[in-house]
C-alpha cells in the first residue's frame, strides 16, 4: 500500500510545481502610496540635504561619453553638448529622486533625449513571469491604454514586493521621518500650552462645623429647597461680576482717561470665580530633556540608509582625521554606487535614441563576432567625480610616478571646483624643491633624488 501512495504524491507535486511554474502572478503599484513617498520626500529637510549632496558631487563635473575600452572621451557635437546641459544632467537629478522615493525610474522618450514621466500621470502594473518582472505603464486618464513610448529600470535592487509593497529608501526611513513629526508636533503643542496655559479652579469645602445663616445656606435652608439655594448662590456670583465691572467705571471717573484705560487693560484679564472656589497652579509637562540627542540619532540613521554621512550635512561635531577618511570613503562608495546605476541606466538610452547613427559606423563586413561589434560601438556614459583626496596627496602620486601631469591636473581642478579649460597642457618645469623622489634602499646619505620630469 506504501508503494501506489508515495507513487501518487510524487506525482501530484510534479504536477504543482508544474502548474506554479506556468502561473502569472500580477500585481499593481499602489499611486496613493507613490504619492505620499513622493511628498514625505520632498517634505523632509534631511532627505531633501542628501539630495543636494548626492546631486553636487554626481552631476557637478557633467557628463562624458566614451567607446570600447573607454581610454579617451569622445567628442560629441555642440547640440549633443547643450542637451547634455539642458536634458540630460536634470534628466539625472530626477532619476536621482525617482530611485531614492520609488526604487525604479519610469522613462519616456521625447524626441533626442529622456526625461521622467511625473507622478501621477501614470500606473504601474508588474506581470512576473519565469521569476522575472515585466513592468506595464498605463495611463491615467484612459485605464486600460498602455503607454508604449515608456520604459521602466529598475536595476537597483529595490524591486517592490509580490504584495505590491515598496521597497525603496524613502520606504525605509518613512517611519523615522514620521516619529520626528510627531515628536516636532507635540513640542509646538507643549509651547502653545505654555504660552496660554489653562488655568484650573477647585472648591474647598469649610471645616467647621457652623455655617452662616444668609451666606452659606440662605433664609429657610433647612426646609430642603435645593433649587433656591442654587438661585442664590447665581444671584451671590453674578453680584461679584456687577462689582468687577462698576469697579472699572470707577477707575475712569476718579483716575482719568489715560490711567482707566492701563486700569481696564489689566481687568480684562481678571475673571471673577464662582464662590468658594480658588485657583489652583496645574502641573505643567517640562517635555523631554534627550530631544536634541534623540533627533541626532534618528538623522543619523537616516543619513546612513541613504547613504550620505550626517558629519558631511550638519557641522555640530569635530571628527578626528581617521573618521574623516573614512567618512569619505563612506561616501565615495555612495557615489561610485550611483555613478554605475545611472551610467548604465544613460547607456542603454543613448544607443536606444542614436541607434541609427552607431550603425552607420559599423562595418558589417568586417565584424564576424556581433558582441565584439557592440563592444567596440556602443556607446558608454559616465560621471566624472570629483576624487576624495586632497590636493597634497595628488601630488605625491604625481612624484611617485603613479598618475600623469594629465590626470593630477584634472583632478586638482575638480578639488577646487575649477574649469578643466584653466588646465595647463604641459607640466611646469620642476622645482627641485617641490619635486622630491624618497630615499632609495641602500641609501644612508642624507641627500634624497630628484625626480626628473618625463611629461
Amino acid at each position: 500500500m506504501l508503494y501506489p501512495i508515495s507513487r501518487f504524491l510524487f506525482i501530484y507535486s510534479i504536477n504543482i510545481v508544474f502548474l506554479y511554474g506556468k502561473m502569472e502572478k500580477s500585481f499593481i503599484i499602489n499611486s496613493t502610496d507613490m504619492e505620499y513617498l513622493y511628498n514625505s520626500f520632498h517634505n523632509s529637510t534631511v532627505l531633501q540635504m542628501c539630495r543636494m549632496m548626492l546631486n553636487s558631487h554626481l552631476l557637478n563635473n557633467g557628463i562624458e561619453f566614451c567607446k570600447g575600452d573607454c581610454k579617451d572621451s569622445m567628442k560629441i557635437s555642440a547640440e549633443l553638448q547643450s542637451l547634455v546641459e539642458e536634458r540630460w544632467i536634470p534628466f539625472c537629478s530626477e532619476a536621482i529622486d525617482s530611485i531614492l522615493c520609488f526604487g525604479f525610474c519610469v522613462v519616456t522618450y521625447k524626441g533626442n533625449f529622456p526625461s521622467i514621466l511625473k507622478q501621477g500621470m501614470y500606473r504601474l502594473k508588474v506581470i512576473i513571469t519565469d521569476n522575472e518582472y515585466i513592468w506595464k505603464v498605463f495611463s491615467t486618464v484612459e485605464v486600460d491604454k498602455e503607454l508604449l513610448d515608456c520604459e521602466v529600470f529598475s536595476h537597483f535592487g529595490m524591486d517592490p514586493r509580490i504584495d505590491g509593497q515598496m521597497t525603496s529608501i524613502v520606504t525605509k526611513v518613512l517611519p523615522r521621518l514620521m516619529f520626528i513629526k510627531r515628536i516636532r508636533e507635540t513640542c509646538i503643542d507643549m509651547e502653545l500650552r505654555r504660552a496660554q496655559p489653562f488655568v484650573y479652579s477647585e472648591i474647598k469645602e469649610s471645616n467647621s462645623t457652623q455655617r452662616t445663616e444668609g451666606v452659606d445656606y440662605d433664609f429657610y435652608a433647612d426646609s430642603g429647597a435645593s433649587d433656591t439655594r442654587d438661585e442664590m448662590a447665581f444671584s451671590r456670583n453674578k453680584s461679584a461680576v456687577e462689582m468687577l465691572e462698576k469697579q472699572k467705571e470707577l477707575y475712569e471717573q476718579y483716575m482719568g482717561r489715560r490711567a482707566a484705560v492701563k486700569a481696564s487693560q489689566k481687568l480684562n484679564d481678571v475673571v471673577q470665580l464662582p464662590m468658594g472656589h480658588h485657583v489652583v497652579n496645574p502641573q505643567m509637562n517640562t517635555g523631554r530633556s534627550d530631544l536634541v540627542n534623540l533627533v541626532k540619532i534618528i538623522q543619523e540613521e537616516i543619513c546612513a540608509v541613504v547613504g550620505v554621512p550626517r558629519s558631511m550635512l550638519f557641522a555640530d561635531s569635530g571628527p578626528t582625521t581617521a573618521d574623516n577618511e573614512g567618512i569619505h570613503n563612506s561616501f565615495m562608495n555612495t557615489l561610485i554606487w550611483y555613478k554605475k546605476k545611472l551610467g548604465v541606466m544613460l547607456s542603454d538610452i543613448y544607443n536606444k535614441i542614436y541607434t541609427e547613427d552607431i550603425m552607420k559606423e559599423v562595418d558589417f563586413k568586417k565584424e564576424k563576432d556581433a558582441f565584439e561589434a557592440k563592444r567596440k560601438h556602443m556607446v558608454k556614459e559616465f560621471f566624472p567625480v570629483t576624487p576624495f583626496i586632497p590636493n597634497e596627496q595628488l601630488r605625491l602620486l604625481y612624484e611617485q610616478g603613479v598618475i600623469s601631469w594629465d590626470a593630477y591636473a584634472t583632478y586638482a581642478l575638480r578639488n577646487v571646483s575649477l574649469p578643466l579649460s584653466d588646465k595647463m597642457k604641459k607640466a611646469p618645469p620642476i622645482d627641485k624643491t617641490l619635486f622630491e623622489m624618497p630615499k632609495e634602499e641602500g641609501n644612508t646619505g642624507n641627500v634624497t633624488k630628484k625626480r626628473k620630469l618625463n611629461d
